[in-house]
């Protein structure tokens, strides 16, 4: 699925401390942006992904990849690559955590 289009946020909208969640076809994830309370922390943000493959809900699922992400523009980019690279590789068991 190279080059798959995906309904997003704009980077803002993490920024404001938002999760979105979202899906393409059978793939699901849930991004969460986790900024230290501490002013002098807030350049370690991350953006924070889970996806899975079954319908449910974020609570009842198994994630079958996770991964971390700065809180840029480029890690927004980076984290929508790797969206599109798990919806071309398919569920698989046992995937590891990556970024």
């Amino acid at each position: 699925m190279a080059g798959m289009e995906l309904d997003f946020r704009q980077l803002d909208y993490f920024q404001f401390g938002n999760v979105f969640c979202g899906s393409k076809g059978k793939l699901r994830w849930r991004v969460e942006p986790r900024i230290p309370k501490e002013k002098e922390e807030q350049d370690k943000s991350v953006l924070h992904v889970w996806c899975w493959w079954d319908g449910l809900c974020f609570e009842k699922c198994a994630p079958s990849a996770e991964a971390d992400f700065p809180l840029t523009q480029e890690g927004l980019d980076r984290l929508k690559a790797w969206l599109a690279r798990e919806a071309g590789e398919g569920p698989r068991p046992g995937r590891s955590r990556t970024g």
